[in-house]
């Protein structure tokens, strides 16, 4: 019976718990469980067909999109009111479809299971003949997908007269390339300019694309660059004057050669803000203009539009074209094809040489028939055909293999067909609604960018006239003033569930600049003056956005995927009130006692907690603290977020003994002196956080094994010297600090941080995890001096109003404030463990300012001339004057 009972009481402890943390998850991620629902359904009832593959085998995405993705969001069970606790928990919302598409569960798994012996395709024998004929499948497969084939007259003298031009078409040959990129190098490099040849690219192209001038400038040709729509509304006089620019030059190059050729750039879909180009069109005009003088070709980019929209070469007629697999379906990645029409094959392989048998240019394994290593012969590979000289070494034949596979998840759904219907209804439903969002004032919350920016909201156009499936936008406040792409990137990563969005300009920089309205000028002063690069944080410069974010749908999209991203803007960006903000009086906390003190020796490692412990009242830094760091091979600090094994690494300094001591979990001690015996040969630069330290290897080869072995990275031990780069150091920052050479954090702050931890039922966590140098400890607790609130929590640290501390009994040593501490995820690691945690997500909540998530403040000291060389001792107890 005892027994019985007591299993009985250990179950009602753990159902208690589980109900427990299913109130919690239900009141935290589904507080509008019911009305997400019924927004569902209100779209499910106005879609049809057009959404989630209803008259497919495969059945509606909702039915399969678990099984095959279930690291993200399930959907919603219209049929249910209540939730299960599994359904978003630990999963991701994927909104980066223009970026990669996903390889499903069903590809990977089919992949993996063949057994299959593939040998490389340039031997003989049995598994080499077994890679052949799966790599000539997969060709054909590609060459059907994207209706490659000659036409069924093509190449008769006296075809019938009643067949049309898809009929006579060459058809096009298959290059494999690594990707797009490849493909437009190869043919940019093998293209036969001449001073007088001119390329034309898309302003609003790919950078890859935009690449292509560099080896046409090389040659003596010369580039132009217009909108999309330029482009594509050109007719014969205008590209005969993009023809007439350079006639007039000549050189030794075009005086060999009767005939001028041009090339034309574009995107099919633009991977920034989804604009369509018509194509057909503009490169029918380039032929008609095309003479024996001047003939202009064309190179069409597919990588975007081929993941979503049916692509039929024969009717679109490039004489180049490129692809990317992995935006088709995920996997494998490092694989593309250049597609070549077979009439304007010699353009790419008839290149000029002094003599017979010699190259002017690289070539490769499989790329010749016949070479001799000791004079220059060579004899180009031309069969099966010319294109065989292109490809240099071994294709990636085990991923050309594997193609067949994700072409039948496309087939699955229904083909490219019901793939575009499905993305562009998910597409034109996110656009409506973010239109719709507005501030309480009437100000519109975003704004958008692109072709779908000049769209109506309420969206009435067939899938196929719709822009692409991405939609590029930004984030404006109540007041009109932009909120920077990295806040609302850095947010969506802390959402529940977190969001995989893209930011930037999307490696589109012509796109961006048109849409943010910059000038060359101004984009030029960004660099020089923010040194703001391409994928950086700075993303607001004079408050103008240096670039946007992007959404992006794909083939395994959901309505869920759009919901969830529109419900994260509303909450953490639409403010539904008015932006008059009040200020709110409180009392402020006069006195506070140092509770807790660490240094810590390497930076990003352990604390070293310490009751007593001199600081230096010139600069206000403790002693040792950050005074070394662990270096990479690229002379970069390690940091927590990318090694979290550093924080199981203990440092102890000894004053007595001079020396530092590190241990770690199955490593014998290492110990390091401090004095001079321990220093390596010559200075260095070490990078903290992108700013230039000066630094000092410091200890032996050993010493580097030692740390190198334990992190599984090879890395150096630095000490921080004095010199050039402290000087120009902008940081303000002492030794290897990142911002300042003190950090403060008061014991109210982590209690109230660990009051909305609790709520949203994670652990609570103590002050040690903010790796400050000081903790304070009020002896009551109030809160700050009066000032502007929003209201709620927000403005519950006291330390966020202080302006500066003095040490009581001391004359000499004041410490100012000196700015707030930004918070990154480093906050997420468990200094105890190294595990992750959610700390920085709940921050996200209460304490994000000015679009950075902000915990404790920075000290920097302020000492009279004659007392600037002295040592203070602090210890824990010690009382702070605060004003």
């Amino acid at each position: 019976v005892l027994v019985t009972m007591f299993i009985l009481w250990i179950f009602q402890i753990f159902r208690q718990k589980r109900l427990r943390r299913e109130t919690e998850i239900t009141n935290y991620v589904y507080p509008h469980h019911a009305a997400a629902l019924e927004r569902k359904r209100e779209f499910l009832s106005k879609t049809g067909d057009s959404y989630g593959y209803t008259t497919n085998e495969c059945g509606h995405v909702d039915s399969w999109r678990p099984r095959e993705l279930p690291n993200l969001i399930c959907p919603l069970e219209t049929s249910t009111k209540i939730p299960t606790t599994d359904v978003w928990e630990n999963k991701e919302v994927y909104l980066d479809y223009a970026g990669s598409a996903l390889p499903t569960s069903s590809q990977l798994s089919k992949r993996n299971k063949s057994t299959s012996i593939l040998a490389n395709p340039h031997s003989t024998g049995p598994a080499a003949s077994r890679t052949v004929l799966l790599m000539e499948q997969a060709k054909e497969r590609v060459m059907t997908h994207f209706d490659c084939h000659p036409g069924q007259f093509a190449g008769l003298k006296n075809p019938p007269d009643e067949c049309d031009a898809r009929d006579l078409h060459p058809g096009y040959d298959i290059v494999w390339t690594s990707g797009a990129t490849e493909s437009l190098r190869m043919v940019s490099e093998r293209f036969p300019w001449t001073c007088q040849s001119t390329l034309v690219y898309a302003q609003n192209s790919h950078t890859s694309v935009i690449g292509m001038r560099g080896p046409a400038l090389a040659k003596g040709a010369s580039f132009q660059s217009f909108s999309l729509q330029e482009i594509c509304s050109a007719d014969c006089d205008t590209i005969e004057q993009w023809t007439n620019l350079l006639s007039n030059r000549e050189c030794d190059s075009c005086q060999e050669s009767t005939t001028m050729r041009n090339l034309l750039a574009f995107p099919l879909q633009c991977n920034f803000g989804g604009d369509k180009a018509n194509a057909s069109q503009v490169i029918k005009t380039c032929r008609k203009v095309s003479n024996e003088k001047s003939q202009w070709y064309t190179i069409l980019d597919l990588a975007k539009a081929a993941s979503t929209d049916p692509i039929n070469l024969k009717e679109l007629d490039p004489d180049f074209a490129c692809i990317s697999f992995y935006k088709l379906f995920g996997e494998p990645t490092g694989l593309g094809a250049l597609f070549v029409k077979r009439s304007a094959v010699d353009i790419l392989t008839d290149q000029p040489r002094t003599e017979d048998y010699h190259f002017d240019r690289y070539f490769g394994g499989g790329s010749v028939d016949a070479v001799l290593s000791g004079i220059d012969f060579a004899v180009r590979r031309t069969a099966p055909s010319l294109l065989a000289s292109l490809s240099n070494g071994s294709v990636h034949f085990r991923g050309i293999a594997s193609l067949v596979h994700g072409f039948n998840e496309l087939d699955r759904v229904g083909g490219m067909e019901q793939i575009q219907k499905h993305t562009s209804t998910l597409a034109a439903e996110l656009v409506r609604r973010l239109k719709a969002l507005r501030h309480g004032n009437g100000h519109p919350a975003i704004v958008l960018y692109g072709a779908w920016s000049k769209l109506a909201a309420d969206i009435n156009l067939p899938c196929g006239s719709l822009p692409g499936p991405t939609i590029a936008f930004n984030v404006m406040r109540d007041d009109g003033s932009f909120v920077g792409y990295n806040e609302v990137s850095k947010l969506a990563g802390l959402n529940r569930p977190p969001l995989q969005l893209r930011t930037g300009c999307f490696c589109n920089p012509g796109a961006c600049q048109a849409a943010l309205e910059q000038s060359d000028d101004e984009i030029q002063n960004n660099y020089l003056s923010s040194h703001h690069v391409c994928g950086d944080h700075i993303d607001i410069i004079n408050e103008k956005p240096t670039g946007a974010i992007r959404a992006s749908f794909g083939k395994d999209s959901i309505w869920e995927d759009l919901d969830s991203l529109v419900m994260f803007l509303a909450k953490n960006f639409v403010n539904e009130g008015s932006n008059v903000h009040t200020p709110i009086p409180v009392e402020a906390i006069s006195e506070v006692k140092v509770s807790e003190m660490y240094i810590f020796p390497i930076k990003s490692c352990s604390a070293q907690r310490v009751d007593r412990w001199m600081m230096h009242c010139e600069s206000g830094k403790l002693g040792f603290d950050r005074e070394f760091a662990l270096v990479d091979s690229f002379g970069t600090a390690m940091r927590l977020q990318s090694c979290p094994r550093m924080s199981l690494l203990k440092p102890t300094i000894d004053l007595e003994s001079r020396t530092m001591t590190v241990r770690a979990p199955g490593c014998s001690d290492l110990v390091i002196l401090l004095d001079g015996k321990c220093r390596a040969s010559g200075d260095s630069v070490v990078k903290v956080c992108g700013n230039k330290c000066g630094g000092r290897l410091w200890g032996d080869l050993a010493t580097s094994d030692w740390f190198s072995s334990f992190l599984s990275v090879r890395c150096w031990l630095a000490r921080h010297v004095e010199d050039r780069y402290e000087v120009a150091d902008s940081r303000g920052g002492v030794a290897f600090a990142n911002e300042a050479p003190l950090l403060l954090l008061s014991q109210h702050s982590v209690e109230t941080l660990n009051e909305v931890l609790v709520s949203q039922g994670q652990k609570r966590v103590n002050a040690k995890l903010f790796r400050p140098n000081l903790v304070v400890r009020a002896s009551s607790a109030t809160v700050c001096h009066a000032g502007t609130a929003l209201g709620g929590i927000e403005d519950s640290n006291p330390e966020d109003c202080w302006t500066k501390l003095n040490l009581v009994g001391s004359d000499s040593l004041e410490l100012s404030v000196v700015g707030q501490c930004a918070r990154c995820s480093m906050v997420d690691v468990d200094p105890a463990t190294g595990t992750k945690q959610k700390t920085l997500r709940a921050l996200a909540d209460y304490r994000r300012r000015n679009g950075q998530i902000t915990f404790g403040v920075f000290l920097r000291s302020k000492c009279e001339a004659e007392t600037s060389s002295k040592i203070v001792w602090l210890q824990e107890g010690d009382t702070m004057k605060c004003t």
